[in-house]
């Protein structure tokens, strides 16, 4: 199989359990991400709201060389049993050269759930400063190849907006905020100074499954272990819902309007879900009463154009099938291997971006596949 030149536009680090305790501001010590034994093997714990465990590192590859294992074991596991190339960022280079991967775009993993799970905004901003000390510092070990999402708090946004200067600093070439957040919608005009400051750095906004921010009063209390390891499917099936709304909320309220350089991009939602979305907007921007009552685009332009210029949503093993071509376009979408993850197209990544990019010429292939998310990202 011939490669071709690969960009993965969603990767991840499975975190050490010592990333916070070594690194988080002093008085927030006794209070930050730990790792807990639980009898199954070991689990994260902050402010006593238990948080996910070690799988999401330690069944890397299993869906192809073990499915029945991975279809039925506990969601429990232990950090010994991780992929070194989930956290050693040299052992992810040896994974990327086996899975054809020329960038690798990381996020974290247990950072994402920290958007639900701690509820002091100070203590968040805290919790975050020292992910994003990590992440820049595994990058270190190749920054052609190895890059790095920032992760901010938009409770406070002068924070997020020093945050993300001080990243962007370390060498971090995106920044992610809640999918969702109840505290403040992103109609707000009060962000409109981290998407200037986002949109003169030139860095990308992403809205990363399972990274919702619950209002103030919601219920951060301590779930029950049989919750964590029995819980529903519906949440992850249908995690589209929050990123449809946080779109609507920067299209219709004149973000990008007002912003027009700004990125701001789905990640690991999938893609077919746009089908039905992009389709929706114009008619009800046009025929309904609704969409009459908001706000007004000048120069004629309709909610897809801005869909088209601004939004960009990355996938990995959806079909790009015939019925997409005219509702999103090929610049719109970025690929990601979502390595070391359970669910991750790791080692076969290749053959997967062979067959979703099968009804595509080869200029479009290479957009997908490298140009798109290099051109977004800045990278030669």
């Amino acid at each position: 199989m011939n490669r071709r030149k690969t960009f993965s536009a969603d990767g991840h680090i499975v975190e050490p359990p010592d990333l916070w305790t070594s690194r988080i501001d002093a008085k927030y010590k006794d209070r930050c991400p730990r790792v807990i034994n639980v009898p199954e093997g070991q689990m994260w714990v902050v402010d006593d709201v238990l948080g996910s465990s070690f799988i999401q590192g330690s069944k890397t590859g299993q869906r192809f060389d073990q499915p029945e294992r991975s279809s039925v074991e506990s969601y429990i596991d232990a950090f010994e049993n991780v992929r070194p190339g989930a956290y050693i960022p040299e052992e992810a280079l040896k994974d990327m050269d086996i899975d054809g991967i020329d960038v690798h775009l990381v996020y974290p993993t247990t950072g994402l759930q920290l958007m639900s799970m701690v509820k002091d905004s100070d203590f968040l901003s805290a919790c975050f400063r020292a992910y994003n000390d990590f992440a820049a510092d595994y990058c270190k070990a190749n920054p052609e190849r190895l890059k790095a999402v920032a992760f901010l708090n938009v409770d406070d946004i002068d924070e997020a907006v020093t945050e993300m200067e001080r990243c962007a600093k370390m060498g971090m070439i995106g920044a992610a905020i809640p999918v969702f957040t109840e505290r403040r919608r992103y109609f707000d005009p009060a962000y409109d100074k981290l998407w200037a400051a986002a949109q003169d750095m030139r860095f990308p906004i992403s809205l990363h499954i399972a990274t919702n921010r619950p209002g103030p009063n919601a219920d951060f209390k301590k779930k029950k272990l049989d919750h964590v390891t029995r819980g529903t499917r519906d949440p992850i099936i249908n995690a589209d819902y929050w990123v449809r709304m946080s779109f609507c909320d920067f299209i219709f309220s004149g973000v990008f309007e007002r912003f027009p350089s700004l990125r701001v991009g789905s990640v690991e939602h999938g893609m077919h879900w746009t089908v039905f979305f992009v389709s929706r907007l114009d008619y009800h921007y046009n025929q309904s009463a609704f969409g009459w009552m908001g706000h007004r685009f000048k120069e004629n332009m309709l909610p897809t154009d801005y869909f088209h210029r601004n939004i960009w949503v990355a996938t990995q093993e959806d079909g790009l099938e015939a019925e997409m071509r005219g509702v999103i376009q090929v610049e719109n979408i970025l690929w990601g291997n979502d390595y070391p993850h359970t669910e991750s197209s790791f080692p076969k990544s290749q053959e997967f971006l062979a067959k979703i990019l099968e009804p595509y010429n080869e200029d479009e292939k290479n957009k997908i596949a490298w140009e798109n998310a290099s051109k977004m990202y800045s990278i030669n």
